[in-house]
């Protein structure tokens, strides 16, 4: 069978992203569980464009994962484990999500375990890819934006392009981003010469 050809580098412009943020707003009618579901989707945008986190990892992510001394995340086991740091404006969106609605279990009032989930679904189970899939779907559906598909793929390649052009060190990004091989910083790094 013939290879199918390399997907496009893609990465999202700030006005993108300020719509996607805006579409988190909830409706009038939406009460609390809208409250809910507009601030855990302004912290999945804030987290995957900070991070350059993959989607099952930010799925696998627990409440004890949150380190909020060094104000950063923490992924994988101890021997592979790697630390991730946010914005301002993502660690506090963040803690907008953490402390409301989070480690009140979504409203329901149960005491939080440092091992529950950190995202929960619209009906409070574990955020699933499959979840995050139809919620970009949803915010970008209500941003309007049908010229570029939102995904938390593209989130991530956004990330590691930012990191590059402010002066980031490509090792220092494969390690950041978990890369095996130096086969996706090529990518990004031929991106980058292309686009400049």
């Amino acid at each position: 069978l013939p290879k199918g050809g390399k997907k496009r580098l893609e990465v999202i412009e700030p006005d993108l992203f300020e719509r996607l943020l805006l579409a988190c707003r909830p409706g009038a009618s939406s009460g609390a569980s809208g409250e809910y579901l507009a601030a855990r989707n302004r912290t999945l945008l804030w987290i995957f464009f900070d991070t350059g986190m993959r989607a099952s990892e930010l799925c696998g992510l627990r409440v004890g994962n949150v380190d909020r001394e060094q104000r950063r995340l923490r992924l994988g086991e101890q021997r592979h484990e790697r630390w991730l740091t946010l914005s301002p404006d993502g660690w506090y969106q963040l803690l907008s999500y953490l402390e409301p609605y989070r480690l009140r279990a979504g409203g329901r009032g149960k005491e939080h375990d440092e091992d529950e989930p950190l995202f929960l679904s619209e009906t409070y189970e574990p955020l699933t890819s499959n979840a995050l899939t139809l919620v970009f779907h949803r915010l970008s559906k209500r941003a309007g934006i049908t010229q570029q598909r939102i995904t938390p793929s593209l989130l991530r390649d956004s990330f590691a392009i930012q990191y590059l052009q402010a002066g980031g060190e490509p090792a220092t990004l494969r390690d950041l981003l978990g890369l095996k091989d130096r086969g996706a910083l090529h990518r990004y790094e031929r991106f980058l010469a292309q686009r400049m």
